[in-house]
C-alpha cells in the first residue's frame, strides 16, 4: 500500500489496517501520520497516536506524554496505553493534569496506576491530596494503589485493610492485583490470608459447586508470584491447594516478615 494511503485510513477509521500497515512501513508512517494529532476529530487524534506508537515506539514516547493533555477522553486513554509499557519519568505534572481533566474515573485511574510505576516516584504528597479529595470510590481505590507502589504507608495501611475486609470477588480483585507493587513489602499480609477458607470466586461459574477458589489459594499463588519462589507443585492451577501445600508457601512467606 502507498504510504500516502495511511491518512485516508486514519480518517476513515480503519485502526487495525493503519496500524498494520504503519508496522511495515516504519519511519515513514511515523512522518504521514503526525500532522493528524492536529485535526479536530478525536477519533482521528487518537487512531493517529496509537499508528505513531506501531511505527516507531521510542518517538511515539514523547508525543504520547504531550497527548496527555489532550481534551478528549479517548485520546488520553491511548496515551496512557502507550505509555504503559515504560512509565514516564519527569512527567508528573502532565500525568496530574491528565487525571484532573479526565470525565472518565475508569481513566483516571489508569492514569493514576500509570504515575504510580515512575520510578523513582514523582509528586507523592500532591497525589496523596488527590487521593484524599477524589469522590469515585473505583478511582479512589487505584489512587491508594498507585500511591501504595509509591512507597506511602497510609496507602499501604489502606489497601492491606481493604484486602482484609472484603470477600468472594473484591478480596481475590484485591489479592490478584498486588502483581502491581512488584515488591515484596505485601507478602506478609498475604501470608495472614493463607488462613482465610472462604470462596473468593467459582472458576466455573455455570458449575457454582465446582473449582471453588478460596482466598488461600489466590493468596498462594501471589506471594510465589511476588517473592519468585520455585515450589514442587504446579502452579498456578484451577484446583484448590492441600494444607501442605498452603504450609509450604506460609514458611516462605515467614521469610518476608510477619
Amino acid at each position: 500500500m502507498d504510504i500516502r494511503e495511511l491518512t485516508t485510513l486514519i480518517r476513515a477509521g480503519y485502526d487495525d489496517r493503519a496500524i498494520e500497515v504503519a508496522r511495515a512501513s516504519g519511519p515513514p508512517a511515523f512522518n504521514q501520520a503526525q500532522p493528524l494529532l492536529a485535526d479536530a476529530s478525536p477519533q482521528v487524534r487518537a487512531i493517529a497516536l496509537r499508528v505513531l506508537d506501531a511505527a516507531d515506539p521510542q518517538r511515539a514516547h514523547p508525543v504520547a506524554v504531550k497527548a496527555l493533555s489532550d481534551p478528549s477522553d479517548e485520546v488520553k486513554t491511548f496515551a496512557v496505553a502507550v505509555l504503559r509499557p515504560n512509565p514516564p519519568s519527569g512527567a508528573a505534572s502532565e500525568l496530574l493534569a491528565a487525571y484532573n481533566t479526565a470525565n472518565d474515573p475508569a481513566l483516571r485511574g489508569e492514569v493514576a496506576l500509570l504515575a504510580g510505576r515512575v520510578e523513582p516516584p514523582e509528586a507523592i504528597d500532591t497525589w496523596r491530596a488527590v487521593w484524599v479529595r477524589e469522590d469515585d470510590r473505583f478511582a479512589k481505590a487505584d489512587v491508594c494503589k498507585a500511591l501504595a507502589r509509591m512507597g506511602d504507608q497510609p496507602a499501604r495501611d489502606a489497601y492491606v485493610a481493604s484486602m482484609k475486609r472484603e470477600r468472594g470477588r473484591p478480596v481475590f480483585d484485591l489479592i490478584r492485583g498486588t502483581a502491581y507493587f512488584n515488591d515484596t513489602w505485601i507478602v506478609p499480609a498475604l501470608g495472614q490470608m493463607l488462613d482465610r477458607k472462604d470462596v473468593a470466586l467459582h472458576l466455573a461459574a455455570d458449575f457454582p459447586d465446582t473449582h471453588p477458589f478460596r482466598v488461600c489459594d489466590v493468596a498462594l499463588e501471589a506471594i510465589l508470584k511476588l517473592t519468585g519462589e520455585k515450589v514442587e507443585f504446579q502452579v498456578p492451577r484451577p484446583t484448590q491447594y492441600t494444607e501442605a501445600e498452603i504450609a509450604i508457601v506460609r514458611a516462605i512467606a515467614r521469610k518476608f516478615g510477619v
